[in-house]
């Protein structure tokens, strides 16, 4: 989304691999409690090569562990989070290759490849590939992220359902490592489902401006607009207070007020050459951000509102 990252590309990122020293008030020597190494046994028997640290008020655990008692020797990398009472929040768990996921997403990613080489004319290789579970495993989805064989700075990041039902396909180029995955806290579920209906949670990042500032990404309906499926992209402070939403809009998307002023520009103006960016900041009105090509040059880099004015 591109006026997120103008904002956030001047921030240094914080990557949160668990215990890592850049991550916010971490502490490598933690203990954990008792509750938590109860859940943790329990869950994970077979863990080996533990580390854990404490981050943001969670105890996170980065450990190796055989993918399946059938199958020992096929070692996975996890990491888990906690809370101090031993609640499970997140798991995230890293592939080594399709063949280790399900038979409909590694379908879906084949298929994507091969579309991707016929109708561009380009090819793209498996790099990463992520199992992200929250809370109790209610919400699963499959992260893969492929490259350009021969430009690998350009990377697109594949979601997945448990299906193999592509959710999203995000380009990314430069490869964004940064784009870990992080448990949400209540606060800001809180304000996600007051919000947001149909609601499937992309991916989290804690990043710092001036401060830490938590980024979520979700696919879901809006409440207040009745906007249906579309990416949302949400800025959070560290006191958990809303500050900013981003959504990628198709033209029909917006106001009529906006689309009868954009037409009376371009008479052209529609999907098919214009890409919408609506950024709305905590307390302040949208600016909807044209990005256009072709006969709607005209209007690319152009800031509007919603009733159709010009925000210079």
């Amino acid at each position: 989304m591109k006026i997120m990252r103008k904002l956030l590309y001047l921030a240094v990122v914080i990557l949160f691999a668990a215990c890592n020293d850049e991550t916010p008030d971490v502490n490598k020597t933690t203990t954990p409690t008792d509750a938590i190494i109860e859940a943790f046994n329990k869950e994970f028997p077979n863990a080996k090569n533990i580390e854990w640290c404490t981050s943001t008020g969670y105890y996170t655990a980065k450990f190796d562990c055989s993918a399946s008692t059938t199958a020992p020797s096929s070692i996975q990398s996890i990491k888990a989070w906690y809370t101090s009472d031993g609640e499970q929040e997140l798991i995230e768990t890293e592939f080594e290759n399709l063949n280790e996921i399900h038979n409909s997403i590694q379908t879906s990613v084949n298929t994507w490849l091969t579309d991707r080489l016929e109708s561009h004319k380009q090819k793209f290789l498996v790099d990463d590939i992520n199992r992200i579970e929250r809370g109790d495993k209610s919400e699963t989805i499959y992260r893969v992220d492929v490259q350009n064989d021969i430009n690998q700075s350009a990377q697109f990041d594949l979601f997945f359902n448990t299906e193999g039902i592509l959710i999203s396909e995000v380009f990314d180029f430069g490869g964004d490592e940064n784009n870990y995955n992080y448990p949400i806290h209540t606060q800001f579920l809180k304000y996600i489902n007051d919000n947001y209906t149909n609601i499937v949670i992309l991916g989290t990042e804690i990043k710092i401006e001036e401060t830490i500032v938590y980024d979520i990404e979700i696919i879901a309906d809006s409440k207040k607009d009745e906007l249906e499926k579309v990416e949302f992209e949400l800025l959070f402070s560290y006191e958990y207070e809303y500050m900013q939403e981003e959504a990628d809009l198709k033209f029909t998307q917006v106001p009529e007020e906006l689309q009868n002023a954009l037409k009376i520009i371009v008479p052209t103006a529609s999907d098919v050459n214009i890409e919408i960016e609506r950024t709305t900041l905590a307390g302040k009105e949208a600016i909807y951000e044209i990005d256009a090509e072709g006969d709607a040059k005209v209007l690319d880099g152009r800031d509007f509102k919603a009733d159709g004015s010009e925000n210079k």
